[in-house]
């Protein structure tokens, strides 16, 4: 199987990134030489053999979820919370070359192979179109929990914070249950997500993001247990505590090491519109705008979480969207 990856500089990223994991020596093995090889040869004008390609990733995933986040290397980099390899540009290339049929088709392939969970490539995959077919976690992932508890902790991590996403809480608490290091920040970050969907165990989630934070290994990981933490306050609508919330957010925004975990703004603007009446909404939404200064593009993804919260009729929700696609002025 053949794709064409829109952008040539997709294919050079994970070619470069092989050839940095090459010189950093870290996890080589000299096979991988023929990995780098076989790619590199698959490319003719963005035209790459499906299988190299995967190959290629698997081998960025499998090496680089083995370094250790601290550091700041280009191999650091393309690791994602010690997780597998952030999803890069070829393998977004890939998905979107995709049309219905070889989606299909792509997933009875998944779905044949044997232990397809301990494929980080394949996980990604699955994720991608767990989002587009909610069915498929019933169909592929539930019959197979046992087999993935039975794995690493990578992979148990992985599928337990994927089965939270998607509001499987029961399989999602089975998977942590089977960590055998439990003294990390995912861990006690995805058990405090599991247990903030129950009502009656918001402070024993609090104090899990608690540990979380004494756990993690970065400001990064910190900040998302902050972001955490204030957004629980904010879904369970615990008023009182607004002020603390907001204070976590604020916390979060100083510890992030990217602009572009912007989520703290988007929860103090909730907080703060969640407080003031309708007719007020507008017009705090505006002056978060200006204290912040978010694009409206930000501000375009938080208009549907305030239209959630605020049971805005459409008239109301057109009001505010053209708010956000004009001028912000008062």
């Amino acid at each position: 199987m053949l794709f064409y990856s829109k952008h040539n500089y997709a294919t050079k990223e994970t070619l470069l990134l092989l050839k940095e994991i090459r010189s950093s020596g870290i996890g080589w093995n000299d096979i991988y030489n023929t990995v780098i090889d076989n790619f590199s040869a698959s490319i003719d004008k963005s035209i790459i053999n499906t299988g190299y390609f995967e190959t290629a990733e698997t081998l960025c995933n499998i090496i680089t979820s083995k370094q250790n986040t601290k550091g700041a290397n280009a191999v650091n980099n393309s690791v994602s919370l010690g997780e597998f390899r952030q999803t890069s540009m070829l393998t977004k290339s890939f998905l979107k070359s995709l049309n219905e049929d070889s989606k299909q088709e792509y997933l009875n392939k998944i779905s044949c192979t044997d232990k397809f969970y301990l494929s980080p490539f394949y996980n990604n995959f699955i994720r991608y179109l767990a989002n587009l077919r909610p069915e498929v976690i019933k169909k592929i992932i539930i019959p197979k929990l046992n087999d993935i508890a039975s794995s690493r902790d990578t992979f148990r991590l992985f599928y337990a914070r994927f089965l939270e996403k998607n509001g499987f809480y029961k399989e999602s608490d089975f998977l942590l249950e089977k960590i055998e290091v439990k003294s990390q920040f995912r861990y006690f970050n995805n058990k405090a997500n599991v247990i903030s969907h129950n009502r009656n165990r918001i402070d024993e989630a609090l104090r899990l993001y608690i540990e979380a934070i004494n756990m993690a290994d970065n400001d990064q990981e910190r900040s998302i247990a902050y972001q955490n933490q204030a957004l629980l306050i904010l879904t369970r609508t615990i008023i009182e505590r607004y002020y603390e919330a907001e204070a976590f957010c604020m916390r979060a925004l100083e510890l992030r090491l990217t602009e572009s975990f912007w989520y703290p703004f988007q929860t103090i603007i909730l907080l703060r519109i969640d407080k003031e009446p309708l007719d007020k909404t507008v017009e705090t939404l505006i002056k978060c705008q200006n204290e912040y200064e978010l694009s409206r593009g930000q501000l375009r993804s938080t208009v549907n979480e305030i239209m959630d919260r605020k049971k805005y009729a459409k008239a109301d929700k057109y009001l505010l969207e053209n708010y956000i696609i004009k001028p912000l002025t008062l």
